[in-house]
């Protein structure tokens, strides 16, 4: 059985919110995945298992209906870098990911190519994201470049093989910086409001840390199965069970040790 966010989310002990836009957005969200010609028969299969609008609802209940859409869209467009890796040489997720770093941090620039509709997308949601928390963006623009830089070391760790010599210690700080982590608990605290001068107090930032960290591992938990299918080996859950020698069930069961 492939086993999808959804059915994780169902056994977390606690109750999440959907955003009362759920319903309608994950329709014109799942027709786009469909129909935009951009997903392979594989990828489309999958992205409509992982449901991203679940996801997003839940962790963005207050969001409008334009926002989630724009999130679920996002989290599709990024979904193709992981494929994108196995295909691609380095240079070229090189040049892929300076694009979408100038299409959010830089939304107004007239260099970004307007006839490319996954760049839209990131763009749309900087300009929504901009105009929601003005004063909260300044930092989710360093953070998307962080995830952005992070995503040219994972092509090069691959391109490499790193992911076969590497600790779990050493992996983790890879993931923190390669796994979007960061930019989400950013977009959380876009809907707490918080003011920026407090973001970067020693407790807020310990608990930033501590968020993305575990955003990060749940990520590799999540895709455990699709990592595995693919021989890939760049997965927590994939590096522990080498070095601390058990099995699958017991890292990603109900007493995870990951």
């Amino acid at each position: 059985m492939l086993v999808t966010l959804p059915h994780l989310l169902k056994d977390w002990p606690v109750e999440g919110t959907l955003c009362s836009h759920y319903k309608a957005v994950s329709e014109a969200h799942n027709a786009w995945v469909k129909d935009s010609g951009f997903f392979s028969p594989k990828q489309t299969y999958a992205l409509l298992k992982l449901d991203a609008t679940l996801l997003c609802s839940m962790l963005y209940p207050g969001c409008d209906e334009v926002m989630l859409r724009l999130l679920s869209d996002l989290f599709a467009v990024s979904f193709l870098f992981d494929d994108h890796f196995e295909s691609s040489k380095a240079e070229d997720v090189l040049e892929q990911t300076k694009a979408f770093g100038r299409a959010y941090s830089d939304p107004d620039s007239s260099l970004l190519d307007p006839a490319n509709p996954l760049l839209k997308v990131t763009q749309d949601l900087a300009i929504a994201m901009r105009k929601k928390a003005p004063e909260a963006f300044p930092t989710l623009a360093v953070t998307w470049d962080t995830w952005m830089r992070g995503i040219c070391e994972e092509a090069l760790f691959h391109a490499a093989k790193k992911q076969f010599d590497v600790t779990f210690d050493e992996f983790i700080e890879h993931r923190l910086r390669t796994a979007a982590g960061e930019w989400a608990v950013g977009a959380v605290l876009l809907q707490c409001k918080f003011p920026e001068n407090l973001l970067d107090h020693p407790v807020i930032a310990k608990m930033r840390y501590e968020a993305a960290l575990l955003a990060a591992i749940a990520n590799d938990v999540y895709s455990f199965n699709i990592e595995q299918s693919r021989g890939h080996g760049g997965n927590m859950v994939i590096i522990s069970m080498k070095q601390y020698s058990f099995d699958a069930q017991e890292g990603v069961g109900p007493h995870r040790r990951v």
